[in-house]
């Protein structure tokens, strides 16, 4: 699609992240069409000083300094990245005709709206969030249980890859593995810590990321329950890649295993016979793989995989940006 003279204009803060990428990506790809799209980021120079070159659309740009940056002057402003990085930037990101937050620094905040695909029809407000990857997929999970009023409470155990941590991570676990099976150093810039043949507990936001609290409560706000009801714990795996999640949930009233499962089934989730591991799980669609018993009345296991969470998580970004931007040419807030 052509962009016109009317076309919005789209401040993409933060672009550089790994989740940045991708949704960097499919706005490429969108058929709505941006007057302009300016990539801005915290702090934009690099080590000698020199300013940073992005890419948009097969085009080199200049990455601007997001300090330098009137937000007043966009139609939607989508801020990616770290909550550490981004909450400083909240004001200002409020002063555009709608601002998308998809670093999590919007949480717990009055007045925003979290929205998830496929789960609300009504129109975008001007201050929108996404949820994080992890909590997203637990919604994408444990939704049709809420909504069929089965759900009393769930426990998920979520095991985490080097490769949520960006490329960089995923090359030091290969680089640390090496290093064990030699007796050698262990880099731990990007991993924070030996991962190679290793388990290890995790709290994101001691890395300027996501909390499990902080992603149970994303999963409360979004099933409209509390996140005492939705808790979470992280464990980071010995895994370049795939996602896995172990969870116990608690119904209101009795069904068997095959019935969960077909509750479960949507559009990002598949039912599979047989035990389906995450060598296997490479179509980046969710595999519930079993509902067993839990050994108490009206309690399961739950087990799903997925190789990657962040091109569903991008889409829904880019819905909501979309969304948002059809908002504010309608209401006509920025010129």
């Amino acid at each position: 699609m052509v962009a016109s003279s009317t076309s919005p204009r789209l401040l993409l803060v933060g672009a550089s992240s790994p989740l940045g990428a991708q949704v960097k990506a499919r706005l490429e790809d969108s058929p709505r069409a941006f007057r302009e799209v300016v990539l801005a980021e915290v702090g934009d120079m690099d080590a000698a000083g020199a300013r940073q070159l992005g890419e948009f659309g097969g085009e080199a740009v200049l990455v601007q300094d997001v300090g330098e940056v009137d937000f007043a002057s966009f139609d939607v402003a989508l801020l990616l990245g770290s909550a550490v990085q981004m909450t400083p930037l909240l004001e200002a990101a409020s002063r555009a005709g709608a601002c998308v937050d998809a670093s999590g620094a919007s949480r717990r905040r009055p007045g925003v709206s979290w929205r998830l695909d496929g789960m609300d029809t009504e129109p975008a407000a001007s201050a929108v969030a996404a949820p994080h990857p992890v909590a997203a997929t637990l919604v994408r999970l444990l939704q049709p249980l809420s909504g069929a009023g089965l759900l009393h409470e769930a426990a998920a155990t979520v095991l985490l890859p080097a490769a949520s941590l960006g490329p960089r991570a995923v090359e030091e676990l290969q680089q640390q593995a090496v290093g064990v099976l030699n007796f050698q150093d262990l880099p731990d810039d990007h991993l924070h810590g030996r991962l190679a043949f290793n388990v290890l507990p995790w709290d994101d936001a001691e890395h300027g990321g996501a909390s499990a609290e902080d992603l149970a409560w994303e999963v409360g706000c979004l099933l409209g329950r509390s996140s005492s009801q939705c808790s979470i714990q992280l464990l980071r795996v010995s895994t370049f890649h795939g996602y896995a999640f172990s969870i116990r949930v608690t119904l209101e009233s009795d069904v068997s295993p095959s019935e969960l499962l077909q509750h479960l089934k949507g559009e990002h989730v598949q039912i599979a016979t047989g035990n389906v591991s995450l060598v296997e799980a490479m179509n980046g669609t969710l595999v519930v793989v079993t509902a067993s018993p839990a050994g108490a009345p009206r309690s399961y296991w739950l087990w799903a995989v997925a190789d990657s969470l962040g091109a569903v998580a991008a889409a829904n970004i880019v819905n909501l940006v979309e969304q948002c931007a059809a908002q504010v040419s309608l209401t006509g807030k920025v010129s």
